[in-house]
């Protein structure tokens, strides 16, 4: 099984450095994602049998042509459920998503590099992951694929599922074929 995972990273590895832009992607497919989402959702930590609130917030913006950024802050409520208190934790990330030629409705993550500086690629034997995004119908799909330091892999899949008021959102995170932690929410649209 790890060497099946591991045969699966590096292949997508390759696919992250073969991977070609498409400036002429339907920029339509994006459209209906781009703006600011916020609410909150349930998280379960399997592994530790925890239930967590968490909000959310989302913003969906253009990238060069026909790609996309993706801003998401997480607030991990205290044990209390306040968002004030010691044991409050939040996360923000963001990430630049390119159109991949000849792959309608498939997404790479765009390289690091600047004007000056050598793109790069993940090093997925040090840690670092694969990050790739497909849209499916109202569904925006962002994949991440890692291989931990003991050679287990880790698969997190978060779904982002457009509603008449904002969007539905699902995470799981997956060691291996065991899912660790699973979360669900409700966003509205801001603007």
């Amino acid at each position: 099984m790890a060497f099946r995972l591991r045969a699966m990273a590096f292949a997508l590895a390759g696919f992250a450095v073969l991977a070609s832009y498409d400036a002429h992607a339907d920029e339509e497919k994006v459209a209906p994602f781009l703006g600011t989402f916020v609410g909150s959702g349930t998280a379960e930590n399997l592994a530790e049998g925890e239930r967590e609130t968490r909000d959310l917030d989302v913003t969906v913006t253009p990238f060069q042509d026909d790609g996309f950024t993706i801003n998401w802050i997480t607030v991990i409520r205290g044990e209390s459920g306040d968002r004030t208190g010691p044991d409050v934790k939040r996360r923000e990330v963001t990430e630049n998503f390119l159109p991949v030629e000849d792959k309608e409705n498939l997404f790479v993550l765009a390289p690091d590099g600047g004007l000056f500086q050598k793109s790069e690629t993940p090093d997925l034997l040090s840690g670092e992951a694969v990050r790739w995004a497909a849209i499916d119908g109202n569904t925006m799909i962002v994949y991440s694929l890692a291989i931990e330091a003991a050679g287990s892999s880790e698969l997190q899949v978060f779904r982002r599922s457009l509603t008449q008021t904002g969007m539905d959102i699902s995470f799981v995170r997956l060691r291996d074929d065991e899912i660790v932690v699973r979360m669900k929410g409700e966003l509205v649209r801001t603007n």
